[in-house]
């Protein structure tokens, strides 16, 4: 029931979609049961709970954080990838930080998928927002011929209201991610 983070360093040494593309596939679909992944042709005894039939069952509670650097040593990552991601651009070093010692915090998947859903159905993006992102798109569309799809469209409106619920506004949230 923890949530688990696998890092996932200098993702861009080699092509993502070249590695991880079966991944960002499957954990597109919509029904979790079906975030499957093949890592064997057949059962052993002893096998882990979530393998079953040579299939990896990818949980809820696994996240997956990426960096990637931006040299000449790198490969570019595509468009592709970034429609499913969500990159935080780290350009300058940031001063010393001496963070005082805290209590740790134990958080379950389902408390905080609890929070997510609790903020989605408290703080739904505004009628005024979502009209406001509709002209950006066309904007964007008919000034720069870049458009944006529904799998982005998804992440604003998942987005924006964790975002409101952490304190924060809608037009900050938007402004975040189309940035």
């Amino acid at each position: 029931e923890d949530l688990s983070f696998i890092i996932l360093d200098e993702m861009n040494l080699a092509r993502v979609e070249y590695y991880f593309a079966e991944f960002l596939s499957i954990l597109e679909m919509p029904n979790p049961q079906e975030w499957k992944i093949e890592v064997a042709s057949s059962d052993i005894e002893g096998d882990p709970i979530n393998l079953k039939n040579g299939k990896l069952l990818v949980p809820q509670n696994l996240w997956f954080i990426g960096t990637a650097n931006r040299d000449d040593s790198t490969f570019t990552i595509t468009d592709k990838v970034y429609d499913r991601a969500t990159p935080i651009s780290i350009n300058t070093k940031a001063p010393y930080i001496d963070a005082p010692m805290t209590e740790s915090i134990v958080m379950s998947y389902e408390y905080l998928d609890n929070l997510f859903k609790a903020a989605e159905n408290d703080f739904p993006m505004s009628p005024k927002m979502a009209d406001n992102l509709g002209k950006l798109d066309l904007f964007i569309t008919s000034k720069f011929n870049i458009t944006f799809g529904n799998r982005i469209m998804k992440q604003i409106k998942q987005f924006i209201p964790v975002y409101v619920a952490c304190g924060r506004s809608e037009l900050e949230g938007l402004d975040y991610l189309f940035a």
